[in-house]
């Protein structure tokens, strides 16, 4: 009997062999993930830590942080304000090495943005990141965050497809409990959010708490806000009927990291200033035509429409004094907001 049982294993276990050789074994490989846009920030050697990112990441005042790689390198930005408004975007800077920590070793200088004397908290200080996720889904979301005893302690996630009408992204709230910490963070980003020509993406302050306890509103002149190690990262869709066009150029021939995507959404020009005097009660300027003007004087706002030639004029209340700030930004239907032009009486 047992003769019998050994030889039917046996033959149970030759057809087993026979048959794995005949039905091929398939596995599904997992889809691989593509960096869209990151932006990981390093000091240049040799530069001062109160110097800003201005000339290795920045074009000029006020127009966002280019990504340091992804796809969409060419196109991906990062802003940062402490008002929480479009209109008061800040210049990021350096802080000094050694000043904040990750997993308990200390870092070299991180990216901040600081509140002052003419840039005070807000009730909502976020960074903003834009950038295309044409032919992206499965889009996740990673970052390091910190800040000093005044900066803000809670934060959630965001996002736009119109930079209008943002929407929280659930399970993304989150707090710091140390300050000069940095801390990870990773999320999932909603599939609305997938194979748009243009996206947005806010880390906001989900509160007026600061990490020691008190509130931005007690002392709005002080406190940082630090952040770093940005990354949008997707798969890529497989469906025939998504494309991503390819601009021709006559120079050399772009790196596959880089962006080569035309967005079919437009930016505007940044509005520009023709007459903005000391004492002069009257400030005049060019923009889009019939685009709505946002102009910002110090602490007043104002908003008026561009004529049909482009032009526009904002009549002031008080007369203009030596060293105000001027800020100003367009927006139209149809068009992204464009960047903010900063001047100086």
């Amino acid at each position: 009997m047992k003769g019998k049982i050994k030889l039917y294993t046996c033959i149970v276990t030759a057809a087993a062999l026979i048959l794995n050789c005949l039905i091929p074994y398939t596995v599904k490989a997992a889809a691989s993930e593509t960096d869209i846009a990151s932006f990981t920030f390093t000091r240049p050697a040799g530069s001062e830590s109160d110097n800003d990112l201005n000339d290795t990441y920045k074009t000029n005042a006020d127009s966002g942080y280019y990504a340091s790689s992804g796809r969409y390198k060419l196109s991906a930005k990062l802003y940062a304000s402490v008002a929480g408004t479009s209109s008061d975007n800040r210049k990021l800077e350096w802080s000094t090495d050694n000043d904040y920590s990750y997993n308990g070793i200390l870092q070299n200088a991180t990216p901040v943005m600081a509140a002052g004397t003419n840039n005070p908290w807000g009730s909502s200080p976020y960074f903003l990141i834009t950038t295309s996720t044409k032919g992206y889904e499965n889009l996740r979301l990673s970052f390091r965050i910190g800040g000093s005893k005044k900066g803000p302690r809670s934060y959630k996630v965001q996002y736009s497809r119109d930079n209008k009408i943002y929407t929280n992204i659930s399970g993304t709230a989150f707090s710091l409990a140390m300050n000069k910490t940095l801390y990870e963070y990773s999320f999932g980003i909603p599939a609305a959010a997938s194979d748009c020509s243009m996206l947005y993406i806010r880390i906001i302050a989900a509160g007026t708490q600061t990490i020691s306890g008190g509130s931005l509103s007690d002392e709005p002149t002080g406190g940082e806000a630090a952040i770093n190690n940005i990354s949008l990262k997707g798969t890529a869709i497989t469906s025939s009927q998504t494309t991503v066009t390819t601009p021709s150029t006559s120079t050399s021939q772009q790196s596959s990291t880089d962006d080569t995507s035309i967005s079919s959404v437009k930016k505007l020009k940044t509005p520009v200033l023709t007459s903005y005097k000391k004492g002069k009660k009257v400030i005049r300027g060019t923009s889009v035509k019939k685009s709505r003007v946002t102009v910002t004087v110090g602490a007043k706002k104002y908003t008026v429409k561009a004529n049909k030639k482009g032009k526009f004029k904002i009549k002031l209340k008080k007369k203009l004094k030596k060293g105000t700030i001027i800020k100003v930004y367009a927006s139209k239907s149809g068009y992204t907001t464009s960047n903010t032009g900063t001047y100086r009486i």
